[in-house]
């Protein structure tokens, strides 16, 4: 065999080699950038799997937070002045009697206004000056609040100077006709609000 033809073997020998050896990196290298990719990949997914439950997690915390607010709104402001409403409803019809000329139904009338009455009202003056803070009302619904407060100081105030035949409607200070009505309405709102979010709270 002629050294020309040990010559090219070995460069046969040797390209072949160094065919495989760049396949061989070519190969590691693309193994390299596949894992890193997967590991990218798997790093999003888990990052987005978070995103989703940490997400979840704030709404059910944002609508238990809701829930609590809403019901100290009903429990502590809304249906205590509503109860105590429907209690003046019921018999602030026999406080008229007070002016009529049998003097037992004259007594009765002035009784139920100084006994029952007037306690009501402060009750409910209380919860407002005190819970105020949970009303989140309107701008109607405020100015039907404080024309209310107005017409008791000013019931309240006649009866401690001594004047009981007349009333706040002889002072400018007529009973607020839309208060009733519109603390009935946002308990509406509000226990409709309350009703729907604890449904939601008891499927999840």
């Amino acid at each position: 065999m002629t050294q020309d033809f040990y010559e090219k073997l070995i460069i046969t020998i040797v390209d072949k080699g160094l065919l495989t050896l760049l396949i061989a990196i070519a190969a590691f290298s693309l193994n390299k950038i596949l894992e890193k990719y997967k590991s990218k990949q798997a790093l999003e997914n888990e990052l987005i799997k978070q995103k989703q439950v940490f997400g979840n997690e704030l709404a059910k915390q944002r609508d238990t937070i809701r829930l609590q607010f809403l019901e100290r709104q009903l429990s502590e402001f809304y249906w205590p002045i509503y109860l105590r409403l429907q209690k003046d409803n019921a018999v602030w019809r026999r406080i008229l009697d007070r002016k009529k000329d049998d003097e037992l139904l004259r007594q009765v009338g002035t009784e139920i206004e100084k006994s029952y009455i007037l306690p009501n009202h402060d009750e409910i003056i209380k919860i407002i000056e005190s819970k105020i803070h949970l009303a989140k009302a309107d701008d109607k619904l405020l100015d039907a609040l404080l024309r209310y407060m107005r017409h008791i100081a000013v019931y309240k105030s006649m009866r401690v100077a001594g004047i009981f035949d007349k009333d706040p409607l002889d002072l400018q200070e007529p009973w607020p006709r839309d208060f009733f009505p519109a603390i009935e309405e946002r308990i509406k709102q509000l226990q409709h609000q309350y009703d729907n979010l604890l449904a939601v709270a008891d499927d999840a």
